[in-house]
């Protein structure tokens, strides 16, 4: 693990542990926005599914949730696959934006953590 290096180097323990818990919170996230962004992307094939058998629709106000709640990743990768909703102005400027707000969010996180503990990612 490239984070092991640094965990020993720290000189305090609080710091040491400081360290665990911003890699493990950071690895759940990612975990969590992987699995959001899956379920994105299956809920456009789904519904892309049933548009063409002329079923019951997801409503969109589902997509816009699940993009919010973390899948917007995945919500525009299965728009742009499947072709789906890519008429439909709301979706076409809707799901970028709120990927854009969640880049923004992690971005800042990232810095946060720079600025407050030392950064551990300067020697990688």
């Amino acid at each position: 693990m490239i984070l092991r290096k640094y965990l020993i180097k720290s000189p305090h323990p609080l710091e040491r542990r400081a360290i665990k818990w911003y890699t493990v919170c950071m690895l759940y996230l990612i975990a969590y926005l992987l699995f959001a962004s899956l379920a994105g992307f299956a809920m456009c094939a789904a519904d892309k599914r049933r548009a063409e058998k002329r079923m019951h629709r997801i409503p969109e106000r589902s997509f816009f949730l699940l993009a919010a709640a973390g899948g917007a990743f995945g919500v525009l990768i299965g728009m742009l696959f499947f072709r789906h909703k890519t008429r439909h102005r709301s979706f076409t400027i809707g799901i970028p934006a709120i990927l854009l707000v969640h880049i923004a969010i992690i971005i800042l996180l990232v810095y946060f953590y720079q600025q407050n503990m030392g950064g551990i990612f300067h020697g990688i």
